[in-house]
C-alpha cells in the first residue's frame, strides 16, 4: 500500500492506493488536487470560481473541471428540492465567512468574524446557465456560488478515476472527511472507517460527513456556522448536528449530508430514501 498526507483545501487530505501503482501517480495525484483547489477555492483571487463571482451575470470561459463541478451543483440542487443549494454565498458571506476559516478562528471560542458590508441574492441555484459547448458559466446577477459543499467530494471522485487508471486495484481518497473508496483494502479486506462510535466495512461508495460544528465562530456573541438554511437565510438550526451519508459517489455523499442538515430533524429519513443514499444523523 502506497500512502500521501498533505494539507489540501482547507483540511487534510490523505491518499491510500493498493496495487500495482507508482510513486509518481501518487505525486501526480497530489498534484491534481492542489489544481483543482486553485480552480475552485473561492478564497483563491484567481481561481475560476473567484472569476465567476465577480463576474455575476456574465459568461464566463471556465475549465472542464468547473463545468463539471458547477453542473452537479445545479443537480445536487434539484435532487434535494433545494436543501442543497450552493448560492447561499451571500447569506455565509452576511454571518462572516468571507476568509478561510483554517486555524484559530475554526474554534468557536476563539474569536470572532465581522460581518462584510454588503450581501448578494441568495437561492438563486435555478437561474445558473451552464453551456456545455463552448464552456462557460453565467451566474444570476449579484449571486455568489461557494463550492464549499460539493469541491471536496468531487475531488475525491475524480483523483479516485485517475488513480484507477494508473493500476491502483483499490484506494481511498480522503479530503477533510470527503471520501471515495473503491476495490479492496490491505490485504484484500474492504474498507473500514469510523463512523461516530462506529466502525463499518464499505467499497466502492462515497462517504461524507458535514456538522454545525466543524466551522462556527460568533456575531455579536451569537454562536453561528457556516450551514446555512437555503430557505431562511440563516444558519441551520432545525436539523441535525451533523450527518454522514454514503452514496454512490463522495460528491453526491456531500451534498446530501450538507442538505440533510439544513431540513428537520425528523425529515432525514425521508429525505435520505428518497435520494437514495444511506445517513447517519446526531
Amino acid at each position: 500500500m502506497e500512502r500521501r498526507r498533505f494539507a489540501a483545501m482547507g483540511s487534510t487530505a490523505e491518499i491510500l492506493v493498493v496495487g500495482d501503482v507508482d510513486a509518481a501517480a501518487l505525486d501526480g495525484a497530489v498534484r491534481r488536487i492542489d489544481e483543482l483547489e486553485r480552480r475552485w477555492s473561492r478564497f483563491v483571487d484567481t481561481s475560476e470560481v473567484s472569476a465567476l463571482n465577480r463576474s455575476a451575470g456574465r459568461p464566463v470561459a471556465v475549465s472542464d473541471d468547473t463545468v463539471l463541478l458547477v453542473r452537479l451543483a445545479c443537480d445536487a440542487w434539484r435532487r434535494t428540492g433545494g436543501c442543497f443549494d450552493p448560492t447561499v454565498l451571500g447569506a455565509v458571506e452576511a454571518i462572516g465567512y468571507t476568509c478561510s476559516l483554517v486555524g484559530p478562528l475554526a474554534d468557536p471560542r476563539s474569536g470572532r468574524v465581522d460581518r462584510p458590508s454588503n450581501r448578494a441574492r441568495t437561492g438563486t441555484c435555478g437561474e445558473i446557465v451552464v453551456d456545455r459547448v463552448d464552456r462557460t458559466v453565467r451566474l444570476p446577477e449579484r449571486t455568489g456560488f461557494d463550492p464549499g459543499g460539493i469541491g471536496k467530494g468531487l475531488a475525491a471522485d475524480l483523483v479516485s478515476h485517475d488513480l484507477v487508471s494508473e493500476g491502483a486495484s483499490g484506494g481511498c481518497v480522503n479530503i477533510g472527511g470527503d471520501l471515495r473508496v473503491w476495490g479492496p483494502g490491505p490485504g484484500g479486506r474492504p474498507w473500514r472507517i469510523g463512523i461516530g462510535e462506529r466502525t463499518v466495512e464499505i467499497t466502492d461508495v462515497g462517504v461524507a460527513t458535514s456538522g454545525t460544528d466543524r466551522r462556527a465562530w460568533f456575531v455579536d456573541d451569537e454562536l453561528v456556522h457556516h450551514l446555512i438554511d437555503p430557505l431562511s437565510g440563516r444558519p441551520a438550526a432545525d436539523g441535525p448536528t451533523q450527518a454522514t451519508v454514503v452514496a454512490g459517489s463522495a460528491w453526491r455523499a456531500e451534498t446530501c449530508a450538507t442538505a440533510l442538515l439544513a431540513g428537520p430533524l425528523d425529515a432525514v429519513d425521508t429525505h435520505a430514501d428518497g435520494w437514495g443514499v444511506r445517513a447517519l444523523v446526531a
